[in-house]
């Protein structure tokens, strides 16, 4: 299920330049200087996927970092744990982990926030991108330009359009982690290479 899972992301992630592409044009099509609202909406949107993307992917290195220093704890503890009490470290040892395991959950918190304002931000986007759709395709079908007929058509364009960026900020996030770890697990590998 994981690999039909991640086949599926892919189509998506190759459909929603498509699905853009093509919804922009035929929105262009109907009118011109309605498609204006696009023009404004997907930079918009490219900005805020910008924004996650340069906040978590730093954050994520750090939390796989964080995480990496605390299984190093618990391994050393597990495979010390004579040594540790018959020297009666274990206060110590249980500090140690305690303050790797609080700086890890804080950092992962926090990286969870920011990962967790893509969807919010995007849905706003859409929703006021359909809000000046219908306001100023109102005011184009009571001046005659547009029909009614015209304007859904409109709606429907910009919401394949935005619910496609959706998909791709949805997938930006996972990536973005993604990243991350496979950074990581390089820069392991590259330092067992060197030793």
């Amino acid at each position: 299920s994981s690999a039909a899972s991640d086949v599926y992301k892919r189509q998506l992630v190759i459909r929603a330049p498509f699905l853009c592409v093509g919804g922009l044009v035929m929105a262009i099509m109907i009118d011109l200087k309605l498609s204006i609202i696009f023009m404004i909406v997907i930079p918009l949107f490219i900005l805020v996927l910008f924004l996650v993307m340069f906040k978590a992917v730093p954050l994520y290195k750090s939390v796989q970092k964080k995480l990496d220093s605390l299984t190093l704890v618990l391994r050393e503890n597990l495979s010390g744990v004579r040594v540790i009490r018959a020297f009666a470290g274990v206060k110590r040892e249980k500090e140690r982990f305690k303050d790797r395991n609080t700086d890890y959950a804080n950092t992962a918190i926090r990286v969870g926030k920011i990962a967790a304002l893509t969807n919010p931000l995007t849905t706003i986007i859409m929703n006021l991108a359909a809000i000046a759709v219908i306001y100023f395709g109102g005011i184009r079908v009571n001046t005659g330009h547009l029909s009614q007929g015209e304007v859904i058509a409109f709606i429907n364009y910009i919401t394949q359009i935005l619910n496609a960026m959706i998909v791709v900020a949805n997938l930006v996030v996972l990536y973005t982690k993604a990243y991350a770890v496979s950074y990581t697990h390089l820069r392991a590998h590259e330092t067992e290479l060197h030793l």
